[in-house]
């Protein structure tokens, strides 16, 4: 199954935060940040040329195929 931890405050990975909502919130934004900071590095602008149908075609694919 899932795992989070926190491996600052528990390096031996003894608490496993999958459950608690704060914590997945918290490593969600931070994620957010980091994708968008590295994308900006990369001078990605997170802005496609896909249509709006082909976009969700793939989309659909993709939860298909069990990526998302």
């Amino acid at each position: 199954g899932d795992e989070l931890y926190d491996l600052a405050a528990d390096p031996h990975e003894q608490v496993n935060l999958k459950s608690d909502r704060v914590a997945r919130k918290e490593l969600s934004a931070l994620l957010a940040a980091h994708l968008e900071s590295a994308a900006q590095d990369l001078g990605l602008s997170g802005k496609s040329d896909l249509a709006d149908d082909e976009r969700a075609r793939i989309e659909k694919e993709m939860r298909d195929l069990g990526y998302m």
